[in-house]
This record gives structure tokens, C-alpha cells and sequence, in this order.
């Protein structure tokens, strides 16, 4: 494993600011505003030379119905599509497609191409060097009518009785959230810095066993979508062969990683024995007599599959807690940290969400149709 004694980080702060606060607050209330009619921008003559309201044009934020086709060379790329609803700005539409849009009058239809460079990361390989022919009909437009932020508000979205109430909740969510992720970067900070000085020698048979299994749960997620490796392959322009050298290099970093992580748990006596996880045991058993089906999750909490996970769980726990003590010399993985509120219950029995202890974060380590949108949506 080298000399991991040597590697040092800084601890990373997990406090959270209002701006963070005033983020989710927006989008919560986005999500929970209805979608109204614009106003109209003046009259119009109609088909029948009646006069009707002329809508405005679209902008960021609005949610637009809209008829498009897709075509390279004159032949399709994909099926006409239908009534695809879309908000601008948020869902994630290519930059031309939406600049079109907003060019566009409900019931317009307008044409374009869109050259898609071949060194261009932000969108789906596919598309790639490629010149395609759009064809965008509007056939709907929405405003949000957004919600004021009031106490009425509060209740609504977060079962609070007051605003302040709802920024306090969602703050101690985000901080909690935050102070885990937190910790999380730290340890891949940690383990990357002591891989560094390792020196680790993996078999070949080995990395092609680790790539195996990695494509058969590949498989089974897209089996679960009712999509073939074979179809999946064929939409992103890929050979098997080529998707097992695309995965090689992430199995590889696993590997030894996990093996590195095990010779330092060696080397430190890291180890879980029986009793400790009888008393994890004990407490989820504990807390499962508040469940709707006691008997039943007792029952589970006492099988040999949660003993098993719990075991896992806690030497990964730790494990990771003494790679942070040794990289931070004592210090913790972060500060400002998001701790537990201290209660009756969690004193005299620490149940509830229990598998392992905590430190920082009070969670388990972690040691071991593209043609219209971005990639990064």
C-alpha cells in the first residue's frame, strides 16, 4: 500500500448559504405554481379575416407544446414526434432549437439546420460531426403563474406552518445532504492520493472479470427498461467489444482501489466482530417494533441478509474513519458539519435509519431521444 501514513488533505466545509436556501425555495415553488395562458400581444386577422388575440412570443420559463421532425440528408433520423412538451431554459432543448422556438408564434412552423461540431462534449456522441434538418411546429404555449411565498406557501409544499419555518427545514435537509457528499469528495481524495504511492499488480483475468460483470448489470438495467444490449449498442453507433474497452479503465481504478483499501484494513486491524453486530442488530430490531408489520421486520432486521450488510457496513465505516483520521491527522473530513438533533429516542436508542455509526454526516462511507437535448441534461 506505500506510505498512505504520508497523505493529507484539508478538510472540506459543508456549510450551507442562503443563496443554496433561496435556490431550492425557487424551485419548489416553480414545481407547485400552475401553468396558465399568456396574455395575448394585440390582435390578429384569422383564417376567417376575424380578429383574434395575437400570443407573444415564447421565452425562458415558459412550457411550449411543440410538433418537430428530425432529418439527415433528407431522410429521418428518428419518428416525427407529436405534442413534445418542453419548459425553455430548463429542459434541457439544444441552444438553436430552443433560439428557434422563441422566434415562433403559436401555430408557426419554421425550419433550420444545425451543424453539430466532432469534438463537441456537451452533446450525445451520436450526433457528433453530423448536419441535421429540424422542423419545429408551436402548437402550445404555458406561463407558470407563480405561487407567492407566504405562510399558505410553506403549508403547502413542506407540511410547515410558516415560511421561516420551510427555510429552516429545507436548510437542515440541504446541510445534511451537503455534509455527506462532503465527506464522500474527502475520501476520494484520500483514497486517489495514497493509490498514488501504492504499488498494485492486477492480474488480467481479473480486470476481465470485473468488466464482465459490470456489462451483465448493464445489461440487466437496460433489460429493466425493456431495452437489449443489442439495441442499446446499435443507438449509440457501439461495438460489444468497444463498450468492454470503454469500461476497462473504470473497473481497473476499482479494483485497486479495493484491493489497496483491504491491504491498509490489514495493516490497521480493521475488523467487525460478532457482538458489534448484534447491537446494530438490536437497534434495528428495536426500532422495527414501530413499523406497521412489527413480527415481519424483526424478523428481516434479524435474517442473515442484514446481518451481512450491517457486517459490511461497518467495516466500511471503519475503514473509512481511519483513512479520514489518518489524512486529516485527527481533524475530521469536514467542517461546519451537519450533525443529528439530539433526542430522547436517539439517546436512549439510536434507531431509526440505523446501520452504521456516523461521524461527520451520520451515513455509511463510500469507499469503493438525444437528437433534441444536451448531454449534460
Amino acid at each position: 500500500p506505500g506510505a498512505y501514513h504520508d497523505v493529507r488533505i484539508e478538510p472540506i466545509d459543508a456549510a450551507v448559504d442562503d443563496t443554496a436556501v433561496d435556490e431550492l425555495v425557487e424551485e419548489l415553488r416553480k414545481s407547485h405554481s400552475p401553468w396558465i395562458d399568456p396574455q395575448g400581444e394585440g390582435l390578429q386577422v384569422g383564417a376567417g379575416l376575424e380578429l383574434t388575440p395575437k400570443s407573444r412570443l415564447p421565452r425562458n420559463g415558459d412550457q411550449v407544446t411543440i410538433d418537430y421532425t428530425v432529418q439527415e440528408e433528407g431522410a429521418n433520423v428518428e419518428e416525427p414526434v407529436v405534442d413534445a412538451v418542453f419548459v425553455l431554459g430548463e429542459s434541457g432543448l439544444l441552444e438553436p432549437i430552443e433560439d428557434a422556438i422563441k422566434g415562433l408564434r403559436v401555430g408557426e412552423t419554421t425550419g433550420f439546420s444545425v451543424p453539430f461540431a466532432e469534438d463537441d462534449e456537451s452533446i450525445d456522441e451520436t450526433l457528433r460531426g453530423k448536419t441535421l434538418s429540424y422542423s419545429v411546429t408551436l402548437k402550445g404555449l404555458k406561463e407558470r403563474d407563480l405561487l407567492p411565498l407566504d405562510d399558505d406557501f410553506a403549508k403547502t409544499v413542506g407540511d410547515v406552518d410558516t415560511l421561516d419555518a420551510l427555510r429552516s427545514k429545507l436548510r437542515e435537509e440541504l446541510h445534511q445532504a451537503r455534509t455527506a457528499e462532503t465527506r464522500r469528495e474527502a475520501l476520494g481524495q484520500i483514497i486517489a492520493k495514497m493509490a498514488e504511492s501504492a504499488t498494485i499488480d492486477l492480474p488480467e483475468p481479473m480486470i476481465d472479470r470485473a468488466v464482465e460483470d459490470d456489462l451483465r448489470r448493464l445489461r440487466g438495467r437496460l433489460a429493466q427498461q425493456g431495452v437489449p444490449l443489442e439495441a442499446y449498442l446499435r443507438a449509440v453507433d457501439q461495438t460489444e467489444d468497444a463498450l468492454r474497452e470503454e469500461m476497462r479503465p473504470a473497473a481497473e481504478e476499482r479494483l485497486r482501489n479495493s484491493l489497496l483499501l483491504r491491504a491498509i484494513a490489514e495493516r490497521e486491524g480493521i475488523a467487525v466482530g460478532d457482538e458489534d453486530v448484534d447491537a446494530a442488530v438490536e437497534r434495528i430490531s428495536i426500532a422495527a417494533q414501530t413499523s406497521e408489520q412489527p413480527k415481519q421486520a424483526e424478523e428481516f432486521a434479524r435474517s442473515d441478509y442484514v446481518r451481512g450488510m450491517l457486517q459490511s457496513e461497518l467495516f466500511e465505516r471503519q475503514l473509512t474513519d481511519r483513512l479520514v483520521e489518518i489524512a486529516t491527522e485527527g481533524r475530521g473530513a469536514v467542517v461546519n458539519a451537519w450533525t443529528p438533533p439530539v433526542t430522547e429516542s436517539s439517546d436512549s436508542s439510536a434507531a431509526g435509519d440505523e446501520t452504521v455509526a456516523g461521524d461527520e454526516d451520520g451515513s455509511a462511507g463510500d469507499a469503493d431521444n438525444e437528437s433534441t437535448r444536451r448531454d449534460d441534461a
